[in-house]
């Protein structure tokens, strides 16, 4: 699988980078714990709609309807993060 550079993974080390082995290819720490947040985020998401699913829990299904919230933050945090690290250009020098 080849991950596009636009989500700050490497054209060429896809998931090879997440076991270190892709050498001379970078993710900031701050993408790692973003796309770990994102992962959880979709997890607990399925574990929750899982026990709604299973039980008919009323709570349970609100439960989860509110960890969709969270999902759609680790994106925002995502696509910030994405934003925050592109190199300054003529356009944006920040400064």
């Amino acid at each position: 699988m080849v991950w596009p550079r636009s989500f700050g993974l490497s054209n060429a080390c896809g998931l090879l980078l997440r076991r270190g082995r892709c050498e001379g290819s970078r993710i900031s720490r701050n993408l790692k714990i973003a796309w770990g947040s994102l992962g959880v985020s979709i997890v607990v998401l399925a574990m929750k709609a899982g026990a709604y699913w299973v039980t008919g829990s009323v709570a349970l299904y609100s439960d989860a309807l509110e960890t969709v919230i969270n999902v759609v933050a680790s994106v925002g945090a995502l696509v910030a993060l994405w934003f925050a690290e592109q190199p300054a250009d003529a356009n944006h020098p920040y400064v």
